[in-house]
């Protein structure tokens, strides 16, 4: 098959995307969406005196999960006591998994998951790179950008987040067409036309699907087609997938709901074609001091381009300078040269700065929309898309952090084992 071929290629440059789903944690003893309704629902019928058990069957049967999970919210009287029923249910049988093993040696970028576990973590820290974790907040979505790399990000939430979680029919309509989750769809469909991605451990029944291909199905082309790798589907479905959408199925069958046959006919063979993921070199020592000669050469380096940094730089820093500032400010407005600067983030350039450089950075982040107003007097304001730049710089700078921080953890960690 020629486009699975390409797929291994994609997977090898580094760059693609993994949308993962329950198959993975089925693999390891997590109970499969219809096996978890079921206790769900045996949970309920045991503590509810009146149950709509009728219902509940049909739901089982036409396999409604999340219609099940908002009736089983309403008989046990809330929302937190339908997670403290779920959460006890989602525990793994065994350690590894053997699907999770594969996703986590090849060179994937980033993985999204509408999993609420951290197994996908717990795999991929062996590997000595470190996977900061989003979930599916606004505020997490505007760390993923252009060059996203080395997160993980939760779909549906997690449990340190219940009230973020997508369960219920409720949660899922939400998410599908509410206004205040614009952003979600949005960046969703920004992924899906940027990176080519590899949709793996989902079947068609699954309730987690019909949301991430809702998206997909508005960004593939032949161009860039979506991948999935999928269980139960039937030749005439690939074909219409193929011929409508743009997207190129890989089948397997799933009779038991535990995906064994993922790992066992289609990663196992694609696996002696894709070269596994860069283990993180051992890392330095934290304490050993660097020689005399790089200490010197690095001063000079840094002496020499400080000086002959150019006008352009100058201005460049005043520009971040202007848009930090307004940002922090109540009105997010100034009215005079004096104003702005007296305001200014950096202490020693609230009384000596330099006017020219401030006044070209004023006029170049008017041109470009980031502020509007009277650049002759000063007098600025910070445009909605000026703020909007400064939250995602912002967003990437924590992005960074937390991935800095995780990285030296991990590496503390392999240096230095736990005592025993």
């Amino acid at each position: 098959m020629q486009y699975l071929e390409n797929l291994i290629k994609i997977i090898n440059s580094g760059r693609c995307f993994a949308f993962v789903g329950s198959g993975p944690s089925c693999d390891m003893g997590v109970p499969s969406w219809e096996s978890l309704a079921k206790k769900v629902y045996e949970i309920v019928n045991q503590s509810c005196l009146k149950c709509d058990k009728e219902t509940y069957e049909k739901y089982i049967q036409e396999r409604k999960f999340p219609q099940l999970f908002e009736l089983a919210e309403q008989d046990l009287g809330s929302y937190d006591k339908l997670i403290d029923t779920i959460r006890p249910l989602l525990v793994a049988k065994r350690s590894t998994g053997n699907i999770y093993e594969y996703l986590a040696k090849w060179p994937f970028a980033c993985y999204f998951t509408t999993n609420f576990d951290d197994h996908l973590k717990e795999h991929l820290n062996p590997a000595g790179v470190y996977f900061e974790t989003l979930r599916n907040t606004e505020e997490d979505f505007k760390k993923i950008g252009s060059d996203a790399a080395n997160i993980i990000v939760k779909l549906h939430g997690d449990f340190s987040d219940s009230k973020n979680m997508v369960l219920t029919s409720q949660q899922y309509e939400k998410y599908r067409t509410g206004p205040d989750k614009e952003y979600f769809r949005r960046k969703l469909g920004a992924i899906f036309e940027m990176f080519p991605v590899l949709i793996v451990g989902y079947s068609l029944t699954d309730p987690d699907i019909e949301l991430i291909l809702s998206q997909a199905k508005h960004y593939s082309s032949p161009a860039r087609p979506i991948y999935m790798i999928l269980a139960d589907v039937t030749p005439a479905e690939v074909n219409q997938y193929y011929t409508h959408k743009n997207i190129r199925i890989i089948r397997y069958d799933n009779p038991d709901g535990a995906h064994k046959q993922l790992a066992r006919r289609v990663l196992n063979m694609m696996d002696r074609f894709i070269a596994p993921r860069t283990r993180g070199s051992e890392p330095a020592d934290l304490f050993e001091e660097p020689p005399p000669e790089l200490t010197s050469s690095l001063f000079v380096f840094t002496k020499t381009r400080l000086s002959d940094a150019s006008q352009g730089l100058v201005t460049d820093i005043y520009k971040s300078l202007v848009l930090t500032t307004l940002n922090q400010m109540p009105e997010q407005k100034v009215s005079s040269y004096e104003a702005l600067s007296s305001a200014f983030t950096i202490e020693s350039l609230r009384k000596d700065y330099d006017p020219y450089s401030l006044r070209d950075s004023l006029e170049n982040l008017v041109t470009t929309g980031m502020i509007s107003g009277d650049t002759a007097r000063g007098e600025v304001a910070l445009t909605t898309k000026g703020k909007e730049h400064v939250e995602h710089v912002n967003a990437d700078r924590a992005l960074l952090k937390a991935q800095f921080i995780g990285q030296v953890k991990l590496d503390f960690k392999k240096r230095v084992p736990a005592k025993q």
